[in-house]
């Protein structure tokens, strides 16, 4: 059954996901618990502009997963693509002190669809203590340093960016 998780990816990386999202749906009915599955249709479903069907599905696999990191991020994500970032932060509010790469990231795009700035300046901080080394987690903390209006701050972590 991971042929078909496999044939999935191979299809979206040569530009049919909406094939592979079918493929993969495919697996789902066969062995319906494998969350890695389900986050994967929601990947490709998104990639498409699906993202409703997305939210839709990824409702049932949090059902089943409820603590499964790729499903609360692409969760999240397909709130946002839909337009609808008040519910991807509720998705992710019991996450807010996350260590987690994934979900940080997701918060960081949250508070910035919602113009919560103190927010996405307090996310990309630990987002910048998880990955330090990381130049585009720094210019993410830099653009919401900019927005509360920390100039020196932003400064600084932007010269840390490029060192």
């Amino acid at each position: 059954i991971w042929n078909a998780y496999l044939l999935a990816d191979a299809l979206a990386k040569g530009g049919k996901a909406r094939e592979a999202a079918e493929t993969i749906g495919s697996a789902i009915e066969v062995q319906p618990g494998v969350p890695a599955f389900w986050a994967k249709r929601a990947e490709l479903q998104i990639a498409v502009g699906q993202a409703k069907r997305a939210i839709s599905d990824l409702a049932e696999a949090r059902r089943r997963f409820p603590d499964h990191i790729p499903i609360l991020g692409w969760l999240a994500e397909a709130h946002l693509r839909a337009g609808d970032p008040k519910s991807a932060r509720t998705v992710l509010a019991d996450r807010e002190n996350s260590r987690e790469r994934p979900i940080v990231s997701r918060l960081v795009s949250i508070a910035n669809a919602l113009r919560d700035w103190t927010a996405a300046a307090r996310y990309s901080a630990t987002l910048v203590e998880i990955a330090p080394g990381d130049a585009s987690v720094r210019h993410e903390r830099y653009k919401a340093l900019l927005a509360i209006k920390d100039y020196s701050g932003a400064a600084e972590e932007i010269g840390r960016a490029h060192v």
